[in-house]
């Protein structure tokens, strides 16, 4: 039972961020990653179509008896989380904003948020800001067409190092001195976003929070695994050696992808 796999989530390969934290963080715990990428992005889709996804990668998951769903997109969180959480038994950690860790450590009260359409606009993002960032000016840009780019693995392209000049260069002109990023796929762009903002602006995403949330949760439940190295499986409902190639120059170590139709 504790030796079940942990599923994981995108509509494509920026989930990969949160899949790099959990396996460094709980390295005996076996992982199951998905990536829904016919249907990438999901910040384009309609809430419906994401619950519709969500709950087939979720019924496919759960067929492969993972004890915990993570969801490894911020997009998929705000439109789906509380469906899935209905209608599933078993439990379920999101993506959200490290919007709290940004208001205490902030020091000139200026926080940028760098995230997709659906995730700017959401209630549940306007809530975390309301409750855990008052006083303090939150400034959320959509950065969707960020996004592709990276699912393509452009991060050194002078396309994407234009676009982030685009939203970035305004932010640090407002003096922000945290910059949040709100969607799974940016991470891997940390070191361009580093050098473009200046070193004096601290760069936080919910990787490391959302592996602790994970660790928690299986020990509340007495599911953590017993062994010392976890098997490792990827899935992908699109082209398997496109998303291979990837996955292995993000990680650094090659992978196998599984093709699934769903």
């Amino acid at each position: 039972m504790i030796n079940q796999p942990i599923g994981i989530f995108d509509s494509g390969i920026g989930g990969l961020t949160i899949w790099q934290e959990i396996a460094s963080f709980l390295p005996g715990e076996s992982l199951i990653y998905f990536a829904d990428q016919p249907y990438f992005p999901y910040g384009e889709k309609s809430n419906r179509e994401i619950k519709v996804r969500a709950e087939k990668i979720c019924q496919f998951l759960i067929k492969k008896n993972v004890k915990l769903i993570v969801i490894a997109c911020n997009t998929a969180t705000v439109s789906a989380i509380d469906f899935l959480r209905k209608k599933f038994s078993l439990s379920f950690i999101g993506s959200e904003p490290a919007i709290k860790p940004a208001a205490q450590i902030t020091k000139t009260g200026v926080i940028g948020v760098l995230a997709t359409r659906k995730t700017v606009k959401s209630r549940r993002q306007k809530n975390l800001i309301d409750s855990l960032a008052w006083g303090k000016e939150v400034i959320s840009l959509d950065c969707s067409e960020l996004t592709p780019l990276i699912e393509k693995g452009e991060i050194d392209s002078p396309e994407t190092l234009e676009v982030l000049r685009k939203y970035l260069l305004p932010l640090k002109r407002k003096k922000i001195d945290v910059l949040v990023l709100a969607c799974t796929h940016y991470p891997f762009l940390k070191k361009q976003i580093q050098n473009i903002i200046g070193l004096e602006v601290k760069i936080i995403d919910s990787g490391k929070a959302i592996a602790k949330q994970v660790k928690r949760v299986l020990g509340e439940n007495n599911l953590l695994s017993d062994q010392r190295k976890g098997k490792k499986q990827f899935f992908t409902t699109g082209d398997p050696k496109e998303f291979q190639i990837i996955a292995n120059k993000f990680l650094g170590f090659p992978i196998k992808v599984n093709i699934v139709s769903l």
